[in-house]
């Protein structure tokens, strides 16, 4: 299992208990914005299915998928069969029920996923997750949702997860409609709707979670969650963004790129997204922050800057930092 997985479990299990978030006793403020228009799915796939409705079919899927020179098709095959182990294929299949869904919000469709696991006889608490990239790059694929999700939501836990609405090709142009922090909010919340009609979430017990862009994605959402949120986790993020460009120069081409306004407004923009200068507007409840330090995309400078904000309020947080691990939590 991955850091990321394993840190989620450690908070949800530790700090709170799996199967009950309701040792959070900290109080929920009134939500900020209204009850949104109830959204519906539209259409759902289960994620074992085509190519992965089978481990051996999944195996031969990846193994044809073009490879990086020099790579030794034997050795790459026994990699796959290392990270997809033919045991825990098997396992999630029978517990996990995983489905692709589409749904959507402001005239955008919008492609997510929801996971639970098969046996459960009760509700169960509740479990946003929100990805890194921008855009189509990091969007969320049966690989990512088998290694990072279904080893959280099988241990008692109803995960939804949106890929953010798809930049559009129009005319010969693309319409860019990940605005990165912006419009593209509302499609982390709409899940609240989506999760309220699932008949085995309980919804009144619920964590935001998110790695990379998706700490930013989560500081916003749970600014304006229409209901309690009961506890944060976040990977990899960036609490200022602004400060970050000095570590990440490339990152300025994204924003300029998706931040409509971004050469007339930078600063407004860039603090409107960074969670250090909304951290009063956030729910006071338990907070797990985490990085490994090795990370070549975003300073473990900046979880260390939240940690230090955090602990000025007094704030129920705490700082996991792996020593070995990069951006992905990956050993390095």
């Amino acid at each position: 299992m991955r850091c990321t997985a394993f840190s989620a479990l450690l908070l949800l299990s530790g700090l709170t208990s799996a199967y009950s978030l309701s040792a959070f006793t900290t109080k929920t403020p009134a939500p900020l914005s209204p009850e949104p228009t109830p959204v519906q799915i539209e259409k759902q796939r289960s994620c074992f299915s085509g190519p992965a409705v089978s481990h051996q079919s999944f195996l031969d899927w990846l193994n044809a998928q073009p490879a990086k020179p020099g790579v030794d098709p034997q050795q790459r095959r026994a990699m796959l069969e290392q990270q997809f182990k033919a045991q825990d294929f098997a396992r999630y299949q029978a517990n996990v029920d995983c489905n692709e869904i589409r749904y959507t919000v402001d005239g955008h469709s919008v492609r997510g996923y929801i996971l639970s696991p098969k046996s459960a006889d009760k509700k169960l608490p509740v479990l946003i997750f929100n990805r890194g990239g921008n855009g189509d790059f990091g969007q969320l694929v049966f690989g990512q949702v088998y290694q990072q999700l279904m080893p959280v939501a099988e241990q008692g836990f109803v995960i939804l997860a949106s890929n953010y609405r798809s930049d559009q090709l129009k005319l010969g142009a693309t319409l860019l409609h990940d605005e990165f922090g912006g419009a593209e909010v509302a499609d982390v919340l709409a899940l609240k709707a989506i999760a309220d009609q699932l008949p085995q979430a309980d919804s009144s017990q619920l964590a935001i979670w998110g790695h990379s862009r998706g700490c930013m994605m989560t500081y916003l959402a749970a600014t304006q969650w229409p209901g309690p949120v009961k506890a944060l986790v976040v990977g990899a993020g960036v609490a200022d963004l602004e400060s970050h460009l000095q570590f990440r120069p490339a990152m300025e081409k994204v924003y300029q790129q998706r931040m409509p306004g971004y050469a007339d407004n930078k600063t407004a923009l860039l603090r409107a997204r960074s969670a250090l200068y909304f951290l009063d507007d956030l729910p006071k409840v338990p907070l797990l922050l985490q990085h490994g330090e090795q990370d070549e995309r975003v300073e473990v400078a900046q979880s260390k800057l939240m940690a230090g904000e955090l602990e000025k309020r007094q704030w129920p947080y705490q700082l996991m930092l792996y020593p070995a691990a990069n951006h992905s939590f990956a050993p390095v």
